[in-house]
């Protein structure tokens, strides 16, 4: 890359020397021919200016002034040479200078100026000087050879700067690259220095949201690791005490405990395939899902429960949108909610939802003596190293908010006292970044 950039600017300096200097060849060309018709034009008058009107009925010799590198010779009015240096008779340019014009003409060896000389309004002969286009074609190449020099300097100067801004360039490129790197290597400094490169700059700002971002996902797929873990361990616990109490005091009728044991077996693997499908299905592309269907779902499934113990559970449906979120995640955290409901809470359980800016909220509410004020709100979202409860609220809480916060919405603990309402807030749309 170092190279091509090189090349390139050496190219574009030496593209742009050419098609400046060949337009301003030319204009010096017809610089140096007009300074020499000035010349010979100035020689000319001079020497018109020497002779006298009547040198065409004296025989007395003309005298003409001698100039270095030209030739000046004196005409009459019928193209016959007089005295100076010419050629014997004049050529077709004295039939313009008959009308008294100055007359310029040039040869491939020469440039000749052709002056009337007049006696009052008539013209009575004329001076012709000649200059060979040594001296002009000479000093022409002169400032070629110096604009020669300033461009060959200029397209040096260019390659150094070339140099300098490749080496530049490359040694910032290098510093984005490493910085890839350390992302990779999660190595990504807090603050990394500005290159001082809009693009390269915004790069690296991309890198680092980039970074950020990822290391928010690995965050939460390792909370939710752990919390997933600790949501399996309840049931497997259940099931552990069901087959121990087995053991040390068998029924009359093993098949209860099977029975019972199968039930927390089918609850341990509908667990396990909700999280294994939320772990291989993408995060929500825009699709709303059918909130109505999803708590119909929920109170049919703990209906039976809820019976068993004497308690209602009740729903309010009043929200009018649809959010967008995987239909396991939502179905896995109300499930918590309405768990955690049943276990450590009282009386009628009642699933709300309703409109929100910018989403829908779902809540949960029950009648039992809600959450003390000594306990801080934040904590009984999280669990302790070894797993165990916090607080004395269901494990399942911080699995919750992990599916939750995955899929871009919020669980939060609305209302403490006088009972307790858990709410899962889901956006409608999806922010595209």
């Amino acid at each position: 890359m170092r190279r091509r950039i090189l090349a390139a600017i050496v190219a574009t300096a030496a593209l742009a020397l050419v098609l400046f200097g060949i337009p301003l060849a030319v204009t010096l060309q017809r610089a140096e021919v007009a300074k020499a018709t000035i010349r010979l034009e100035r020689d000319a008058s001079v020497a018109a200016g020497l002779v006298t009107t009547d040198f065409n009925t004296t025989n007395d010799e003309v005298e003409l002034p001698s100039f270095p590198n030209t030739q000046v010779a004196l005409y009459r009015l019928d193209g016959r040479l007089v005295a100076g240096q010419g050629p014997p008779l004049a050529g077709s340019s004295f039939e313009l200078a008959r009308r008294n014009h100055i007359v310029s003409t040039r040869s491939t060896d020469s440039l000749i100026v052709t002056l009337p000389i007049s006696s009052g309004e008539q013209v009575i002969g004329f001076v012709r000087a000649e200059r060979a286009m040594t001296s002009t074609t000479n000093a022409f190449r002169r400032r070629i050879f110096s604009l020669g020099s300033i461009g060959l300097l200029a397209l040096v100067l260019a390659a150094l700067a070339g140099h300098l801004l490749t080496n530049r360039i490359t040694r910032h490129v290098r510093t984005v690259q490493q910085l890839a790197l350390n992302i990779g290597d999660g190595l990504l400094p807090t603050n990394p220095t500005p290159t001082g490169i809009r693009e390269l700059d915004d790069v690296m700002a991309t890198l680092r949201t980039t970074n950020d971002r990822l290391a928010g996902t690995l965050e939460r797929q390792r909370t939710f690791s752990a919390d997933a873990s600790h949501q399996l361990r309840t049931p497997l616990t259940g099931l552990r005490l069901i087959l121990d109490s087995e053991v040390a005091s068998p029924r009359q009728d093993p098949n209860e405990a099977l029975h019972e044991a199968l039930s927390v077996v089918d609850r341990l693997e509908a667990t396990i395939n909700t999280l294994l499908a939320l772990t291989h299905t993408p995060a929500p592309s825009g699709e709303p899902v059918d909130l109505d269907e999803i708590i119909a779902e929920a109170i049919e499934r703990f209906h039976g429960i809820f019976a068993a113990n004497s308690r209602p559970l009740r729903s309010n449906r009043t929200a009018t949108q649809q959010p967008i979120v995987r239909r396991g995640a939502l179905k896995e955290a109300l499930n918590v909610l309405i768990e955690n409901a049943l276990h450590h809470g009282r009386g009628t359980v009642s699933i709300d939802t309703k409109d929100i800016e910018g989403g829908v909220s779902i809540t949960v509410t029950d009648e039992g003596p809600g959450i003390s004020d000594a306990i801080d709100p934040g904590s009984i979202f999280r669990c302790e190293p070894n797993g165990e409860l916090r607080n004395g609220m269901g494990i399942g809480l911080p699995l919750a908010r992990s599916l939750i916060e995955t899929e871009g919405g919020r669980v939060i603990l609305e209302q403490a006292l006088p009972s307790a309402i858990f709410a899962i807030a889901l956006p409608t749309s999806v922010k595209v970044s």
